[in-house]
């Protein structure tokens, strides 16, 4: 029996470790008005994803952020074309 945050099915790991299934965790986000309900995405995303994106949210420029690697998840958050979302050129842990 999975449940919503035993998520990482066929793969090796829990959170917290360097297995694939430590890597592959859901993330739930709610924003009622803005976030469609029972939405999915399939986007990778990683913790310093989450600087950025409420910076966007917040409507404060990247540029005034201190260096990051991360990238706003907002587009597809919010429903954006797939094309409107950038993505990471690689992740690393």
């Amino acid at each position: 029996k999975q449940t919503l945050f035993d998520d990482p099915g066929p793969f090796r790991g829990k959170k917290r470790s360097l297995h694939e299934g430590g890597i592959r965790q859901t993330i739930l986000a709610n924003w009622p008005g803005h976030i469609a309900a029972n939405s999915t995405k399939n986007h990778l995303f990683a913790f310093w994803d989450f600087l950025p994106t409420a910076a966007e949210f917040a409507g404060i420029p990247t540029d005034k952020l201190p260096p990051h690697d991360g990238v706003s998840l907002a587009p597809a958050l919010l429903g954006e074309p797939y094309s409107k979302q950038q993505n990471h050129t690689y992740l690393y842990w």
